[in-house]
């Protein structure tokens, strides 16, 4: 049989460069899973700080409300008495001369 000096030579030289190839890229795609899962990793830390940055806020305009609930309760207080002191004056009035007229009268 005649020897063929290809084969021996060609072949195990292109086995070699094809698994040089593989393991580049294999190294290649294992670097880009690495940064993918870091960007992974970093994309949930900023959801996780939304989410209760969101939470935070849904917290703050419930209390908003109920302040200014108080606010707005607070500030018609003062329409609930009279602006006018001779109104107090006059309603003092008025009670005395009505307990002076049961006193009067007789109890029937």
């Amino acid at each position: 049989m005649t020897e063929n000096p290809f084969g021996r030579t060609v072949y195990p030289l292109a086995l070699v460069l094809w698994t040089g190839a593989f393991g580049w890229r294999a190294c290649q795609v294992s670097r880009d899973a690495s940064a993918l899962a870091r960007e992974a990793e970093r994309l949930e830390d900023e959801s996780r700080a939304l989410d209760a940055g969101a939470r935070r806020l849904h917290r703050l305009v419930r209390e908003t409300g109920e302040r200014a609930g108080d606010a707005r309760f607070l500030s018609e207080l003062p329409n609930i008495l009279p602006e006018d002191k001779g109104y107090l004056r006059t309603q003092k009035a008025i009670e005395g001369r009505r307990r002076c007229c049961a006193r009067r009268s007789p109890s029937a």
